[in-house]
């Protein structure tokens, strides 16, 4: 059943709780309040790194094999050049942010986050704009051309937020138990390993090329 037109992102939850749409599938924090009045998939991905995508604000030219060298810089810095942050609004990444679990952030995000994954790297790439998202999304997103983005990693693990997966209202029950047991297979099988190769790993469209001359 897909969504009527006018039904808004942002309410992804309340939508799926309300059944105007069935299944939701996106990176969702799984808290207990969730937990009761929404059923949660075996997670298909998952992760729990948190990033920053930005275009750098200097013409950098050393590379390493993975892309720009951009580890150099901080939150901090950033703030010193009179950039931004923001973040998708009611994301995974939103509910990390919110709840404090990266105090560097704290208090430079929440009026200017944006509503699209679209939206942010619009702006990342045409303001002094860093939006904090899920590693594995900045690094996908930052190996599109025109390969100018690149990819400052704040956490490698938060813990509270982790998958990737598929929600349904406890309505629909069997429709979970479903979707877990598929996941499960997939997983057992090596299909997910495949189709992450191919949509990530040989979806990249930048070459990074090394050149110790060039530092």
């Amino acid at each position: 059943m897909f969504p009527p037109s006018e039904t808004v992102f942002t309410d992804l939850l309340g939508s799926v709780k309300e059944g105007s749409i069935d299944i939701a599938a996106t990176a969702l924090t799984n808290t207990p309040d969730r937990e009761a009045v929404l059923a949660f998939s075996y997670p298909y991905l998952s992760t729990g790194g948190i990033a920053l995508l930005v275009k750098p604000p200097i013409d950098y030219t050393y590379y390493d094999y993975t892309g720009p060298m951009f580890e150099d810089y901080s939150i901090d810095s950033l703030v010193n050049l009179n950039y931004t942050f923001g973040t998708i609004r009611n994301s995974a990444v939103a509910d990390v942010l919110e709840n404090g679990l990266i105090p560097e952030l704290n208090g430079l995000w929440q009026n200017n986050s944006v509503a699209t994954l679209e939206e942010g790297i619009d702006k990342v790439r045409t303001e002094d704009y860093a939006l904090v998202l899920d590693t594995v999304i900045a690094e996908f997103n930052a190996d599109k051309r025109p390969c100018n983005l690149a990819v400052l990693h704040l956490v490698d693990s938060v813990p509270e937020y982790s998958s990737y997966g598929f929600v349904t209202s406890w309505a629909n029950g069997d429709l979970e138990r479903f979707l877990s047991d598929s996941i499960e297979q997939l997983i057992a099988d090596g299909t997910l390993y495949r189709l992450q190769n191919l949509y990530f790993t040989a979806a990249e469209e930048c070459t990074w090329v090394y050149n110790p001359n060039e530092q």
